[in-house]
């Protein structure tokens, strides 16, 4: 499946700096679900698909021109699905976290499905993105939604693209400046927060 081309805007600026960082250090994060009960292989397949065409930004790659970057889904595949019998959920959620997403081809999620040889009611999921398109938040919401599509709950219909990370907020955060006001904000807050320990 490949996602229809119909998605892309240019990074914000928050956006980019978090692809820069990425570039020089992975930085993925894995959103872990234990799941009880049976579950197909074709029914999480599906779910992906559905929870994909949903949500422009799980459907993009990173495509760069010189020092612009943008969201595209231009030739992008599904998410990938890897099962796998069995194993150390800890372990194959730091090797998630540390094996880069493809950037420049996509998708920026993709999807560790672990059924246990012995119990196959028993099985766990592990998401892993790219900072550029989500947050744990919305990462365990979209766990959320997949184990439901999965069970055969109703998909909506595809929403909009989301804004850039910037739109959401405070506006002090806006402007040429705003990024680095942005920066000092946070880094005060954890000198502060250091301090009281």
């Amino acid at each position: 499946m490949s996602v229809a081309s119909t998605t892309g805007r240019a990074l914000g600026p928050i956006e980019s700096v978090i692809d820069l960082i990425d570039r020089a250090r992975s930085l993925n994060f894995v959103v872990i679900a234990e799941l009880v009960g049976l579950l197909s292989e074709d029914a999480l397949r599906s779910a992906l698909d559905r929870a994909q065409r949903r949500h422009p930004l799980l459907g993009v790659c990173i495509v760069r021109r010189g020092a612009d970057a943008s969201f595209s889904s231009e030739g992008v595949g599904a998410i990938p699905l890897e099962r796998i019998d069995g194993g150390d959920v800890h372990a194959l959620a730091e090797r998630e976290m540390n094996v880069p997403l493809p950037r420049e081809r996509g998708p920026l999620v993709r999807c560790v499905w672990i059924v246990e040889p012995d119990a196959p009611q028993r099985s766990t999921l592990l998401l892993t993105f790219n900072h550029t398109v989500g947050d744990g938040t919305s990462g365990a919401l979209l766990m959320r939604d997949i184990v439901a599509l999965a069970g055969g709950s109703v998909d909506g219909p595809p929403l909009p693209m989301p804004a850039p990370l910037e739109a959401h907020l405070p506006p002090w955060t806006r402007g040429p400046r705003g990024l680095w006001r942005l920066l000092r904000f946070i880094a005060g807050l954890g000198l502060a927060f250091a301090g009281e320990h």
